[in-house]
């Protein structure tokens, strides 16, 4: 029998053949089976056989796959896998690898969980440009969870903790079960008619598919993405995800994490206020030292200016003009009796005895007029310092004050003399001979 050389296939070439054709028509596909002969290599790539009642087909689940699952296969456990088939050409066998696996029970929810997204998102209510910008500071934000639940507790715990300062609203409504997507649904359109929201949060805690499903309906996922108030998605863990997550404005891994995000501009903004605060005293301080010294400065000079020591100077030398006055005429008085005295001495020495008698009778007369003028002299210069000393008491700030007159100063002790620097709220002080009283400008 004579063969075409060029109909002969190789091993390999078969192989590589039923590699093409396997993964052509089955790059993707869903199987349902149980796990058997499991194992988890060092490597972390998970290996094991997907069996039915009647046949199986070895299966593997690359490292990368089973660290984004999260999940923990079991021997046994039934499950429903999504991936390609492929043909391993050393050995001619085929295998699925899997890129996704879900445990059977869970499997018939996430396989509508996926209908549901990619109808959704070809909708494009996922697009970018249709999500609303969170604002960075709500005054009013309402709240959808179970008003008992952990998650509302957690939520407005850290708020209180942060010191927010917004108003929260809290609108109860079942997060599980077959009632809670149509309260939800109507909680949402209620945060619409209350005034002043500007930001719905719909939050719960974790759970297994089941327990999130409220949040996958198809209506309620619509609602959400139509709201024209800015929304927040917090459900469940970071692990969890749901149709709220993909349609609302923003999602947050956990109920927390949406009261830190909600916060975190106020507490950036107080911190901002603290430092300015601080920066503003400590300006404020420094100009109020700065102040300080320059008042203390003019205290100085004031009261070097004072009228009370300008009084005590005058009287210092007022006291000295006198002693000096005396002083000039004690030393004239001496000064005289001792020529006097000469002169006796020469006419007693020259003169005879009537020239004598006339002589003395004349210096007597000289002698008494000039007691007489020298008296009369002093007296008057007494009298006039007394008149000085009088006008100069009558001239101080006291006896004017007696008058009837008031000295106005300012509160720092400026003396007032004109109306013109004067504004209406400024404080006067007005000094009168028995005391201060303080007004202000009207």
């Amino acid at each position: 029998m004579n063969v075409p050389p060029d109909e002969v296939l190789s091993v390999n070439q078969l192989n590589q053949q039923i590699k093409h054709l396997l993964e052509g028509n089955y790059s993707s596909c869903w199987l349902r089976g149980e796990i058997s002969n499991f194992r988890r290599q060092s490597s972390g790539h998970c290996y094991f056989s997907l069996k039915d009642a009647k046949s199986q087909i070895s299966a593997v689940l690359f490292r990368g796959d089973a660290t984004r699952l999260n999940i923990d296969l079991k021997e046994g456990e039934q499950v429903i896998v999504n991936g390609r088939v492929t043909a391993y050409e050393p050995r001619g066998t085929y295998q699925i690898i899997c890129r996704t696996i879900i445990k059977e029970g869970e499997g018939r929810l996430q396989l509508e969980f996926e209908r549901l997204k990619k109808k959704l998102a070809e909708e494009g209510l996922f697009d970018a440009d249709r999500k609303q910008v969170i604002p960075v500071m709500p005054k009013k934000i309402a709240v959808i969870t179970s008003p008992t639940g952990a998650a509302v507790q957690d939520f407005l715990r850290i708020l209180k903790r942060r010191n927010w300062g917004g108003h929260v609203i809290v609108l109860p409504a079942k997060v599980q079960g077959v009632e809670a997507p149509e309260e939800i649904i109507q909680r949402v359109k209620d945060a619409q008619s209350i005034g002043g929201v500007e930001l719905i949060v719909l939050t719960r805690g974790g759970g297994s598919i089941e327990d999130l499903w409220a949040f996958n309906n198809e209506a309620l996922a619509r609602t959400v993405a139509d709201c024209p108030i800015p929304t927040i998605s917090a459900i469940g863990h970071e692990i969890d995800f749901v149709l709220t997550d993909f349609v609302s404005d923003k999602r947050v891994e956990t109920p927390s994490g949406a009261a830190e995000l909600i916060s975190s501009y106020f507490i950036e903004c107080l911190d901002r206020i603290n430092r300015l605060g601080a920066a503003m005293d400590e300006s404020v301080f420094g100009l109020l030292e700065r102040h300080m010294q320059e008042l203390r400065y003019l205290g100085s000079r004031l009261e070097g200016y004072s009228p009370v020591n300008r009084l005590e100077a005058l009287s210092l030398k007022l006291d000295d003009l006198q002693n000096r006055l005396l002083a000039s005429f004690r030393g004239g008085l001496y000064q005289n009796n001792d020529r006097l005295n000469q002169l006796s001495q020469r006419l007693f020495a020259l003169s005879p005895v009537n020239e004598i008698h006339l002589m003395k009778a004349h210096v007597q007369n000289l002698e008494s007029r000039f007691e007489k003028v020298s008296g009369d002299y002093i007296l008057n210069k007494q009298d006039h310092l007394k008149s000085l000393d009088s006008r100069l008491k009558q001239s101080s700030i006291q006896q004017t004050l007696k008058r009837g007159y008031a000295m106005v100063r300012t509160i720092d002790g400026k003396i007032i003399s004109s109306k013109k620097p004067l504004k209406p709220g400024d404080k006067l002080v007005n000094q009168f001979v028995d005391g201060d009283i303080t007004v202000q400008v009207e």
